[in-house]
This record gives structure tokens, C-alpha cells and sequence, in this order.
């Protein structure tokens, strides 16, 4: 599966949890945050899609998603980033 696919996979499955995922411009790299009362990750959209992953998929791991609904390409994909 493409990295993008996988990126728009994992979007899709944050949303289901109420997690928007922002994509920004600037200095930032990303990660997890609130903005008022919204949880949000926040990605670099000029960095390479497969940093933008490894972001989200620590994100998921940190927050404890339970993440095994996610189609197999893509769990196996969140799952190399479980002890990071």
C-alpha cells in the first residue's frame, strides 16, 4: 500500500476517534495537541509523507488507540512504530 493510501487510512480511523488531523505550514513538525477542547495531531504537510506516518502512528501508540479495526497493510504500518 502507498504511503499516501496509508495516510489517508489513518485519518479516517483518528476521525472515528474525534482526532482531526491539521496540516499545517511553518516550523513545526507535529504531534499530538488540544486546541480548545479538540484533540488534534498536527502534521507538517512539506515534510515526506512517511515522517508525516511516523508522527501519526507514535501519536496512536502514546494515546493508546486501540487501532486493530485498521486494515491489516496499515495496523502492520502503526505497528513498526509501537516501541518509539
Amino acid at each position: 500500500m502507498k504511503p499516501q493510501r496509508i495516510l489517508e487510512e489513518l485519518e479516517k480511523f483518528l476521525n472515528t476517534f474525534g482526532i482531526h488531523l491539521e496540516k499545517a505550514m511553518g516550523n513545526v513538525k507535529g504531534g499530538f495537541c488540544r486546541i480548545h477542547e479538540d484533540s488534534v495531531i498536527v502534521i507538517n504537510r512539506r515534510i515526506p509523507v512517511e515522517e508525516q506516518l511516523t508522527i501519526i502512528a507514535s501519536a496512536i501508540h502514546r494515546h493508546d488507540l486501540d487501532y486493530s479495526c485498521l486494515k491489516p497493510m496499515v495496523r502492520e504500518y502503526v505497528d513498526r512504530f509501537k516501541n518509539q
